[in-house]
């Protein structure tokens, strides 16, 4: 009975204290991130033990959305509150501007990753909506989370060949192009041309780490459990590989993307503009979206680089959002985003997109 007595209190002790150091973490973080009014800290951490499945396999892009989707209230990490997802029967995010269009003979397809897609916001809340609303033409809005720039030229492909369209904008994260190298998009054929993976098998979708149901619900409550899984170890695993690539003279550096070589990308680039070109829709605006790291990434210049070096013979437009944001000061830049765009921060690129269109008479 005695030893029971001292189990039960040292856990007892174990749970005020970590209790307290949860409470004082996340006053910390609150402190650190006052005013950065989109995060909070007193609630559930960014981490859910499940999520609702919005894509469906497919053989040629891997993942699509789901057609009639309809989510409200949406229990995912850094989303609105109240925020609701759906999708059309097409299988596009829906914008829910309930317009009529007087001008049938143009429509927008708007392709690109979860920028596009709009991460984080409702419906109502993406830059696409926004930009159906703005200039009174119907915008399809095929942007899916974790596209690489491959699937949204090919997602654009398709979609062309479907339909009629007056314009199409490519929404480039930089980081897209490092995935068709992860998602093995881009192949070589046997005259050693590049061409898009027809042979995508469907995969079995990812179990969650093999952890047992305690460990996942405090993770999903904690934050303290949260960072340091999400956060402490793989700053360790990085740490460690950094040391094993320069045992090996393999260290990320300026001369490679990723780890890949700048070579590659730029065969890679030139493959995927030439098929943006080949596209059947009169009207081309590659937009270069950068999230909260626009002024620091030591890729997004390079890569820019890269497109505008490849892209001269072609009669795109290109609308760079930095310059919109480099106008705006910390605090404005603040409100703008959260990983993606906020709502604010999507209606400012949906507005800067409008204001190019039509200084460029692309509209």
């Amino acid at each position: 009975m005695k030893i029971l007595k001292i189990i039960f209190f040292n856990i007892l002790i174990f749970c005020s204290l970590f209790a307290i150091l949860e409470v004082s973490w996340r006053v910390t973080l609150t402190i650190k991130n006052y005013n950065i009014p989109v995060i909070n800290y007193f609630g559930k951490t960014w981490y859910r033990m499940s999520t609702p499945e919005l894509g469906k396999f497919d053989a040629l892009l891997i993942k699509i959305l789901k057609p009639n989707l309809k989510i409200v209230n949406i229990d995912i990490p850094r989303y609105e509150k109240n925020s609701s997802i759906s999708s059309d029967q097409l299988g596009f995010r829906n914008n829910l501007n309930d317009l009529i269009f007087e001008d049938n003979n143009k429509r927008i397809l708007a392709v690109g990753d979860s920028f596009t897609f709009g991460a984080q916001v409702s419906d109502q809340s993406t830059w696409p909506s926004c930009l159906e609303k703005e200039l009174k033409i119907k915008t399809d809005n095929a942007g899916f989370g974790g596209y690489s720039a491959g699937q949204s030229i090919r997602k654009g492909i398709i979609e062309s060949e479907k339909r009629k369209y007056s314009h199409i904008i490519w929404s480039i994260y930089f980081h897209d192009f490092e995935r068709d190298f992860s998602k093995n998009l881009l192949i070589l054929n046997d005259r050693g041309n590049l061409e898009f993976n027809n042979k995508i098998k469907k995969k079995t979708e990812e179990i969650k780490k093999q952890e047992n149901l305690f460990l996942r619900y405090i993770k999903e409550y904690s934050f303290i459990a949260y960072h340091f899984d999400y956060k402490l170890i793989p700053k360790l695993k990085n740490s460690f590989k950094q040391t094993q690539r320069k045992k090996q003279n393999k260290l990320y550096n300026e001369e490679s993307f990723y780890g890949i070589d700048y070579l590659l990308v730029e065969r890679n680039i030139k493959f995927l503009l030439e098929e943006f070109n080949k596209i059947n829709i009169d009207k081309k605006i590659m937009l270069y979206q950068y999230g909260e790291h626009f002024k620091k990434s030591p890729y997004a210049a390079k890569i820019r680089e890269i497109i505008e070096k490849n892209s001269n013979n072609y009669d795109f437009l290109i609308i760079d959002t930095a310059d919109e944001f480099l106008k705006y000061d910390n605090d404005k830049l603040r409100l703008l985003w959260f990983d993606h765009h906020t709502a604010l921060g999507n209606k400012v690129v949906c507005k800067y997109i409008v204001k190019k269109m039509k200084e460029n008479k692309f509209n």
